[in-house]
């Protein structure tokens, strides 16, 4: 295809035909000359490394977009960067260096992220600390006790149990991405874009009823990028107690944390490995003792010994609310909670549940493996 005269040129690779004729004419709404293929074999044809713009869906049926993006780069290094990988499902496989853009996306976000390309891209996503709060703020109290003390059970099987889930939890939402991604993303990204295009040439009158209904799909869009957003997805190995708690939990309403985390005299702190471990127990603390009113603040403190790993648990309470048996709504529900989940650990749960301010207490021995300075 020959395109106007200083007009850049867009390859648009996707498998769904509403889906690449709405980015196209997005694109070419941005000046854009646009060609598209709805397979690797169609995209390979139109010499792909030509276009100042490679623009290719994750998951085309069976073939996978990356594998075009590799084949440009190891012709020309320099050509991954005019690439740009659309993708419903998890983002997180892709090679670092290359660009992606999550599904659904308003036709604004689409032209962004194309004009980025070639642009510098920052190293990582920088954290977001709007989730938890200072470490120095007033602190609430907290249970004490020895933490050189080692507890009575919890021991490998526990731990054997903590890390299986956290396997079965990472596969069942990259088989829900999967899932979402052949269906409604599909549906919603090609939605928002012929929204978007139809409310340019409506009438004026018209105009709030398609600002409002713009409303509605982007509101259902962050939803489901909050599902299928890896960083906010099961916690990865090898990121702070503080940045995998926040992550854990960042799907429960109202909890604003703040973290201390301290070790005992001798001990070196929490093992790599244990980390995303203590943040599942902190998320299924919180999940069962969390009461409908959401508290006012949460702090979560973790004490680190050589044997065992204390997490404590305060909520200040929004209310104080009693019920007619003269209890607070929801304290023996979370005591219970809190019980039967230490039961599961194979120890034991300390709580003081007032009227202003609850305390949760678990400890888990450690593994000998995951010991400090074990191999």
């Amino acid at each position: 295809m020959i395109g106007r005269a200083g007009a850049q040129r867009a390859l648009v690779v996707d498998d769904i035909a509403d889906v690449r004729a709405l980015i196209s004419r997005a694109l070419a709404s941005g000046g854009y000359e646009v060609d598209v293929a709805c397979t690797l074999d169609e995209a390979r044809a139109l010499d792909p490394a030509s276009y100042d713009a490679v623009l290719v869906d994750a998951n085309l049926g069976t073939e996978r977009g990356i594998d075009l993006v590799e084949a440009l780069r190891s012709a020309d290094p320099g050509a991954v960067g005019r690439c740009l990988v659309l993708s419903g499902g998890m983002l997180d496989t892709l090679p670092p260096d290359v660009a992606r853009l999550a599904k659904p996306f308003r036709i604004d976000e689409l032209l962004g992220a194309v004009q980025a390309l070639g642009a510098p891209q920052p190293a990582g996503r920088p954290p977001t600390p709007a989730h938890t709060a200072p470490d120095n703020d007033p602190q609430l109290p907290l249970p004490r006790a020895p933490v050189n003390q080692r507890p009575p059970g919890c021991g490998p099987s526990a731990w054997q149990l903590l890390h299986l889930a956290r396997r079965l939890r990472e596969q069942e939402r990259r088989d829900l991405a999967d899932y979402l991604h052949e269906g409604p993303v599909q549906e919603l990204t090609a939605v928002t874009l012929e929204l978007e295009m139809m409310r340019r040439s409506i009438p004026p009158e018209l105009g709030g009823m398609a600002d409002a209904a713009q409303r509605r799909l982007t509101a259902a869009i962050g939803s489901l990028r909050g599902l299928l957003d890896p960083h906010r997805q099961v916690p990865a190995y090898g990121i702070s107690l503080a940045a995998a708690i926040e992550q854990g939990t960042a799907w429960l309403p109202g909890v604003a944390l703040s973290v201390a985390a301290t070790a005992a005299t001798g001990a070196t702190g929490l093992d790599p490995q244990e980390i995303p471990v203590v943040a599942d127990v902190v998320e299924l603390m919180l999940l069962g003792i969390v009461p409908a009113d959401p508290p006012l603040r949460t702090r979560v403190a973790v004490q680190v010994s050589e044997h065992r790993i204390e997490v404590s648990v305060a909520l200040e309470l929004a209310q104080d609310a009693e019920s007619e048996g003269g209890d607070v709504v929801g304290r023996s529900a979370a005591r219970e909670w809190a019980d039967r989940l230490a039961a599961a650990l194979g120890t034991s749960a300390q709580t003081e549940l007032r009227d202003k301010d609850w305390l949760v207490r678990i400890a888990l021995e450690r593994q000998p493996a995951l010991a400090p300075g074990a191999a």
